[in-house]
């Protein structure tokens, strides 16, 4: 049926009438008829059944009556009832438009009110979808969730608690402010509540904007952990229970390792398991391969399945500098410019020979955002930084050094899940969030002769890009 067509209805009392449904009409919309009667005339709702269509009221219109007068008249007692049964009718059909808005705007722009009070389920499958770094974040809201409670950071009742589940009161407007040596600087606005998370007098809390609500975001291991920008000594972490503990009184350990999730990333990639809980869905975008796909992980990697081009530790690798197509490479060379570490070099070298060789410590795949070590295969020494200055630049100084501390700690940003040959990737020092680094800068390795300077620098650009090679 569409609008202008003329149609004949009978109403309960039997009274009938000829109606011409309203043009505009989709289907499925409800429209008034006024009936005649001895007293007032009583409204009736009539549903127009469209071929293939859900009756779905459109609420907030009142749409024209329409009517031919036709003879006979209802009695008092039937009136009533037939406009108890409209009254009835009515209210129903509302609720089945309201439940269908609800559906198409969580497909479309409201979606985020369709995952209201659902919970977060922490596991290693979802745990894939969290940001590696920050420079990830593809919109402005963010889940926190805490490695301790496997819960969101949340508000309650006016405070900050760390076992929440998903909605408005868990999700966070970033903000980005600066760059601290330890990680980028942010602050989290509630989007229910419009306070920003704070830290202040040792203690997790709200406030509105200000320093003492500006975060370090220090990437550690496969995690992140929040310090306070003014004293990064403060961190934010909670019990199992999901209360705070202070700041001053947590150390590295999970209460104060969080997973941060775009939530652009939880809305397209999340199923929904039994009782309100989140079934575990590993992301199928550009980190992860599909569900179907993953085996149990080694603990150094994994991902099931022979994949030749992914870059496994223990195997001897060659790393060529994108920009200016040499290789890293170091030597029983000293540095012994002023201010030097007097530590073995690391240069970019032309020519290929055996000291072009490194390998990742360890067993099993390199995802990205894994932290590695990478020993130095001529000399059995680990590629390292500090802040010492370079020979050239003045940038942090690369090394090869035999010391094992945190400054051999370097994290893999590559665009793929895992690192894998002949992919851009940048290797970020863990320590000062430095890029490994090099340029068209030569400096005098010994006397008359030259090699390629290589840096740790705290900027981002394509001097930052290195390739593996097999050789």
């Amino acid at each position: 049926m569409v609008g202008g067509q003329a149609i004949l209805i009978q109403a309960p009392t039997g009274q009938q009438m000829q109606v011409v449904i309203p043009a505009g009409l989709g289907p499925g919309a409800m429209f008034q008829v006024q009936m005649p009667a001895a007293a007032a005339p009583v409204p009736t709702a009539v549903p127009v059944a469209m071929p293939g269509a859900v009756p779905v009221a459109m609420p907030g219109t009142v749409p024209p009556v329409y009517q031919q007068p036709m003879a006979g008249m209802a009695a008092q007692q039937m009136a009533l009832q037939q406009q108890m049964a409209a009254q009835q009718m009515a209210a129903a059909t509302q609720q089945m438009a309201a439940m269908t808005m609800g559906a198409m705007g969580a497909m479309g722009g409201g979606w985020r009110k369709s995952f209201e009070g659902t919970e977060f389920v922490l596991n290693p499958a979802t745990k894939r979808l969290a940001l590696r770094t920050m420079a990830e974040l593809k919109g402005e809201h963010v889940y926190i969730v805490s490695k301790e409670t496997g819960k969101t950071i949340t508000i309650r009742g006016g405070k900050v608690a760390g076992n929440g589940g998903l909605g408005a009161h868990a999700r966070w407007k970033v903000q980005r402010n600066s760059h601290h040596r330890l990680g980028p600087v942010v602050k989290f606005r509630n989007e229910a509540t419009g306070k920003y998370l704070n830290f202040f007098a040792g203690n997790t809390g709200l406030g509105t904007g200000g320093d003492h609500c500006a975060f370090i975001v220090q990437p550690i291991d496969m995690a992140v952990m929040l310090k306070k920008k003014l004293n990064p000594k403060m961190k934010v972490g909670f019990h199992a229970s999901g209360a705070l503990v202070p700041g001053g009184q947590l150390g590295q350990g999970s209460r104060a390792r969080f997973f941060i999730f775009d939530v652009d990333d939880i809305v397209r990639h999340r199923g929904f398991g039994g009782k309100g809980k989140a079934a575990p869905v590993p992301h199928h975008g550009h980190h992860h391969k599909p569900a179907h796909h993953h085996k149990p992980a080694h603990h150094h990697g994994g991902g099931g399945g022979h994949h030749p081009n992914r870059i496994k530790r223990g195997v001897v690798i060659y790393i060529k500098h994108k920009a200016t197509q040499k290789w890293l490479h170091s030597h029983n060379l000293k540095y012994h410019h002023h201010g030097s570490s007097k530590q073995q070099q690391v240069t970019c070298f032309g020519g290929r020979d055996a000291n072009d060789a490194w390998m990742v410590e360890g067993h099993g795949e390199i995802r990205n955002g894994e932290v590695i070590q990478i020993t130095h295969q001529s000399t059995r020494l680990r590629l390292h930084s500090h802040n010492l200055r370079s020979p050239v630049t003045g940038q942090n100084e690369v090394t090869c050094f035999g010391s094992r501390d945190r400054n051999d700690d370097w994290r893999v940003e590559c665009p793929s899940a895992f690192l894998k040959y002949g992919e851009p990737f940048r290797l970020i020092h863990v320590a000062t969030n430095h890029a490994l680094h090099s340029h068209h800068r030569d400096f005098e390795v010994r006397h008359g002769d030259r090699q390629q300077e290589v840096t740790c620098f705290s900027g981002r650009n394509d001097e930052d890009l290195w390739v593996i090679r097999r050789r």
